[in-house]
């Protein structure tokens, strides 16, 4: 899993700020705000449709390579850098970059606004870019296993998101099953809409 894929392959900086702030207000025990994302809108680094983000994205004419990283970067980062950052290797910073969304997505089974563990795949892996060779983000879980998510979850406990696993990792955690073995709960859709998950919901076909 490549765990600079979500930062070089989306642009809407402005709108995930906007987004993060509301979810950070709503669910403060849940949800940490980065200081770091506020910064580099101030300095106008939105992404490809600035030409800067967390990489550079030049044309041909530029000479720059697509997704360089770009040096100007350091200085918008230096004043959140209090000591030196501990080695990082490529799966600790993916399990930092996921695990948080893993958690998430378990509060969503739980609290019924997810009624099918794949809708949430398609969602991640349609919406966010998701890895597709890991299957989705539950299916990446499963191949670990709750007992070994929650054993990676204190890593993030210096970093600003909740270490606590939720009440389904431990129940999952304590019974060995899987998140694809959980039953499916079909939600109520507007009048007229199949439910079958997002995967096969479908409007019935009005005919002449």
């Amino acid at each position: 899993m490549s765990p600079d894929r979500p930062t070089q392959s989306r642009s809407l900086l402005r709108c995930r700020l906007t987004w993060l702030i509301v979810l950070a207000a709503a669910l403060p025990e849940r949800i940490v705000s980065s200081p770091l994302l506020v910064s580099m809108v101030k300095a106008g680094r939105l992404g490809r449709k600035t030409a800067a983000g967390f990489f550079s994205y030049g044309g041909p004419a530029s000479g720059i390579a697509p997704s360089t990283p770009d040096r100007a970067l350091a200085e918008i980062l230096a004043p959140w850098i209090n000591s030196p950052p501990p080695r990082q290797t490529p799966e600790s910073l993916a399990h930092r970059l996921v695990l948080p969304m893993l958690l998430e997505a378990t509060y969503l089974l739980e609290e019924g606004k997810v009624g099918d563990v794949r809708d949430v795949d398609l969602a991640m892996l349609f919406g966010l870019g998701f890895p597709a060779e890991k299957g989705g983000l539950l299916w990446w879980a499963d191949t670990l296993g709750a007992e070994q998510i929650i054993a990676l979850l204190p890593s993030l406990g210096t970093k600003g998101w909740p270490a606590e696993p939720s009440a389904m990792l431990k129940n999952l955690a304590r019974t060995g099953k899987k998140f694809y073995r959980l039953p499916r709960k079909p939600l109520p859709l507007p009048e007229g809409v199949y439910h079958g998950g997002i995967a096969d919901a479908v409007a019935p076909l009005e005919w002449p």
